[in-house]
């Protein structure tokens, strides 16, 4: 997916641009132009991997399910009463998730970090709060909090995240996929949440046996079948101009359904031999 995207924008490096040259009638994208979808947001962890080893920017749209960490919980609950303390239901939220990290000393520490933040909480941008209050602490996931602090660099400050968070759909919830925010990024995506968004290019991740559909205890349950195959339907039909399915060897039993005058299927190739290639083209250069 990282090196298709790579041929569809017109190539990242020049061997990708001399890649993606022989396909000239291929219309060149930007990365907003496209979206990835899958079933699960488990999918997207190896995928964002190979997304940061490319360069390609990103963001990964819906509550994903770092949010429920106790971790990440603490420190929403705390900014939110911070930010509203006549919340008494926050409050009592907050102080029973703190109290795992601040045994002793308890009230001194609550209200003197309440303090602490309440005068910064209005100016100092989400990202930059998250960042201090990573160091307040020793937790126990600081890969969740980080997580969080790069959902919030796409809001302008800790109150609109936090109403994002509480309010919005699930498609309004976002995480930069780096440290600085850009306009121009590929979007990353559940099947659910892509519901009534469009894309240029979609590319629909994981249409194996076992995900699409998702096999769940009863296989043989036609209404989980049907009810898969229609959030299916709704992700292929984001694509505005191209679909592009990806499956490993035991293809989804959907992609039987599909007419063979409709698609047209392509076999990545092999790793060895297009860096064989490159090994060839680059030895041009011996002459010289």
């Amino acid at each position: 997916i990282a090196k298709e995207i790579n041929r569809l924008i017109g190539g990242i490096d020049m061997l990708d641009t001399e890649e993606g040259s022989a396909d000239s009638e291929r219309k060149i994208r930007g990365f907003s132009d496209i979206a990835v979808l899958y079933r699960t947001h488990r999918q997207a962890a190896l995928l964002e991997k190979c997304l940061r080893q490319e360069g390609i920017p990103y963001q990964v749209a819906g509550r994903e399910d770092f949010l429920t960490e106790h971790d990440v919980r603490t420190a929403l609950y705390f900014f939110y009463q911070v930010l509203y303390p006549k919340e008494k239901a926050a409050q009592e939220l907050c102080r029973r998730l703190l109290f795992h990290y601040l045994k002793e000393s308890f009230e001194d520490k609550l209200a003197w970090l309440t303090e602490k933040y309440r005068k910064k909480i209005k100016k100092a941008r989400p990202a930059k709060l998250l960042e201090e209050w990573l160091k307040e602490i020793s937790f126990e996931n600081e890969e969740s909090l980080k997580k969080l602090t790069s959902m919030s660099v796409l809001y302008p400050t800790m109150e609109s995240f936090l109403h994002a968070l509480s309010f919005g759909e699930d498609g309004d919830v976002r995480r930069n996929g780096g440290k600085k925010f850009s306009a121009d990024m590929v979007t990353l995506m559940t099947l659910h949440g892509s519901k009534g968004l469009e894309f240029p290019v979609v590319f629909l991740y994981g249409m194996d046996k076992g995900r699409i559909p998702l096999e769940f205890g009863n296989t043989d349950d036609i209404s989980s079948i049907e009810e898969e195959r229609r959030l299916c339907y709704v992700g292929m039909t984001r694509a505005k101009e191209e679909l592009i399915l990806v499956c490993g060897q035991e293809p989804s039993c959907f992609l039987q359904e599909i007419p063979e005058k409709n698609a047209r299927w392509e076999r990545p190739r092999a790793a060895a031999d297009i860096e064989a290639e490159k090994a060839v083209q680059l030895s041009l250069f011996d002459f010289m």
